[in-house]
């Protein structure tokens, strides 16, 4: 078989596998749902028995509505967004205190979020703020980390609406203050000093809620619009916590291969796909090799230099002739150690070079 008949097998032969789309990932276990509704539902998380890691882990998915709705852990917990970096996403009652125009109260509701489930979630500081709004407002959380309690406020007093600034929670109208960390357990009431007296018109009401930070932008046209609202977006933190399995003692139960433990506090840890894996760490065979090959940002080879896909990493290769020169344009500078074997063809046909290549990393 000449040279140009081999180049044209090769082609043939290397033509459908490049055809081939990569399957998706799994992010359930096998014969498991991956969604509720519009909720992707990754393992550890699970929506039946067996599905789950644990019962902290189970999501009750509600059929009956349209689109289908999750649930913390058989709760009233509703679920919007689930992370394997440890980020549970949820929404969560707001409290209010409101008045009609001759100071009467007509609704008063405090607002609460239980996490009892071993200490698998907490209410995320990092990402959640306390906010009160209202200008005749007290807001108090009282929350729990363990068996320590803490309480944490704000007061916001304004007499007109010109005094409040329409675009950021400045401290008039609307206040807001950090989470403490690891807090499992948390209660949210309001009240005022004047019954809204004054300020009807424009402030009827006293809120106080948890929000996630990122998705809340206070706003002047809350102090009233705030009425028809009663969810608001939260973030929990979630980790595994198994009795003498942690990232000290022993390899964590849950972690599979290709993938690393990440400790959380003392008792708890999430695990992590090893450099050059993505996917589910949770999953037998869930992290699978990266190929930097097929995205030029996530490799460095450049110019002639020829990129060569390795496990949980990548090589590169030049020509015969060569040698490779690292964090340059070229990738690829010429030696006199080595001659090109050519082989000339007419004009409009092809130009082939048949020598193996060598690796110089």
């Amino acid at each position: 078989m000449g040279i140009l008949e081999r180049f044209w097998l090769v082609i043939l032969i290397a033509a459908p596998l490049a055809a081939i789309v990569a399957e998706p990932a799994p992010i359930a276990k096998d014969d498991c749902p991956d969604r509720c509704g519009n909720v992707s539902i990754p393992y550890p998380f699970g929506t039946r028995e067996g599905c789950s890691y644990n019962e902290d882990f189970l999501i009750s998915c509600n059929d009956t509505s349209s689109p289908p709705l999750a649930f913390l852990a058989k709760s009233n917990i509703s679920v919007t967004n689930i992370t394997l970096e440890g980020r549970t996403h949820i929404t969560q009652f707001i409290a209010k205190d409101c008045y009609n125009a001759f100071g009467v109260r007509i609704n008063n509701n405090y607002a609460w979020l239980n996490l009892d489930l071993d200490g698998s979630y907490t209410i995320s500081e990092t990402r959640n703020k306390f906010v009160a709004i209202g200008c005749d407002t007290v807001a108090f959380a009282r929350g729990f980390q363990g068996n320590k309690t803490y309480t944490t406020g704000c007061i916001t007093q304004c007499s007109r609406t010109d005094y409040v600034a329409s675009d950021k929670c400045s401290g008039i109208g609307c206040c807001q203050t950090s989470i403490p960390t690891r807090t499992n357990y948390i209660e949210v009431a309001v009240t005022s000093y004047y019954s809204h007296t004054g300020v009807w018109n424009f402030s009827p009401c006293s809120y106080g809620f948890i929000v996630e930070e990122s998705k809340f932008n206070f706003s002047s046209n809350l102090l009233l619009d705030l009425r028809n609202v009663s969810r608001v977006p939260m973030v929990l933190d979630w980790s595994i916590r198994e009795k003498n399995h942690t990232c000290k003692t022993e390899k964590a139960n849950a972690c599979q291969r290709n993938s690393e433990c990440v400790p959380i506090d003392d008792d708890g840890y999430r695990c992590k796909c090893l450099k050059g894996f993505e996917g589910n760490p949770y999953l037998d065979g869930g992290c699978q090799d990266i190929d930097e090959c097929v995205d030029p940002n996530l490799n460095d080879c450049k110019g002639m230099a020829t990129c060569i896909n390795t496990e949980g990493s990548h090589t590169c290769l030049c020509p015969k002739g060569y040698d490779l020169v690292n964090g340059t344009e070229q990738g690829c500078v010429a030696n006199n150690r080595h001659n090109w074997n050519l082989i000339l063809v007419p004009a409009g046909k092809y130009t082939y070079f048949n020598p193996l290549p060598s690796s110089h990393i």
